[in-house]
């Protein structure tokens, strides 16, 4: 029978995805930019006469598109790196039959209010949130951790005697 258990990060997963999303900020950006430098200019060479009117217009709304999309991706950018610092350390929740410690804090079993895991939006891994009856909150990327949200929630039950357990029902939602 397991009576201790810990959930790790895994080791570079946040700066790899921190890094996917930079790069996506980066090639947004210079696709964006050639795509309105050589529509632009593909127009204005091609029928200068019949789109000069409009050639502002369809030029704005790529760069609108473009800066909208590059707003995105560096919004998710800083969300990722976000949640890469957070996962710094190995552990990120340890579990045993007096409570979890998660982002080193400590929670007995009778102090825990609620636990949740949430699916972000906008590019962001789902989320393990942790409620406790006196007001402290605490939350983790569980999307860089080894551990699967049902595998978790069954193994929290488990240790807490049936007194916690792992809401799931955000993650359908």
């Amino acid at each position: 029978m397991i009576d201790e258990l810990g959930v790790y990060y895994v080791p570079g997963l946040g700066e790899s995805r921190a890094q996917s999303r930079r790069s996506a900020l980066v090639w947004r950006i210079v696709w964006g930019v050639v795509a309105v430098i050589v529509f632009g200019l593909g127009i204005w060479l091609a029928a200068r006469d019949q789109f000069a009117s409009y050639l502002p217009w369809l030029v704005a709304v790529f760069a609108f598109y473009t800066v909208v999309f590059a707003l995105y991706d560096l919004w998710a950018w800083r969300r990722a790196e976000g949640d890469a610092q957070r996962a710094r350390q190995p552990l990120a929740l340890g579990l045993n039959r007096d409570g979890v410690l998660f982002q080193q804090q400590w929670f007995g079993w009778g102090e825990v209010a609620a636990m949740a895991v949430t699916a972000r939006r906008f590019g962001g891994g789902p989320k393990l949130s942790l409620a406790a009856r006196d007001g402290r909150k605490a939350w983790l990327p569980l999307g860089l951790t080894d551990m699967m949200p049902a595998t978790l929630d069954s193994i929290v039950r488990a240790l807490s005697a049936g007194r916690v357990g792992v809401d799931l029902s955000r993650l359908e939602a």
